[in-house]
């Protein structure tokens, strides 16, 4: 995992979200292993959501719990993700 230099070190930007973060290319138990934990810490502090790089991890890796407009909960992660504004649109 890509970890951001910390706070103190002056050669680059400390933990959370400054930049673009790299894409994951191993997709082994290290990822299952974050991911879990990234879903256990969006858990304890009753989130919706929760990206890497806001752990410090500068990569491509959000997870989400979250309802939709009936109330069901969507729970998910996504890796690696891309968004495309003209591919559709909002109603």
């Amino acid at each position: 995992m890509a970890r951001r230099s910390s706070p103190s070190d002056p050669s680059g930007p400390g933990p959370g979200p400054t930049g673009p973060c790299e894409s994951v290319t191993d997709f082994g138990d290290a990822l299952q292993v974050m991911v879990a934990g990234m879903l256990a810490t969006m858990d304890a502090a009753g989130g919706v959501g929760l990206a890497a790089n806001q752990l410090g991890v500068a990569q491509r890796v959000f997870v989400y719990d979250c309802p939709d407009a009936r109330g069901v909960c969507h729970r998910g992660v996504a890796v690696n993700p891309e968004l495309h504004p003209d591919s559709h649109s909002c109603p």
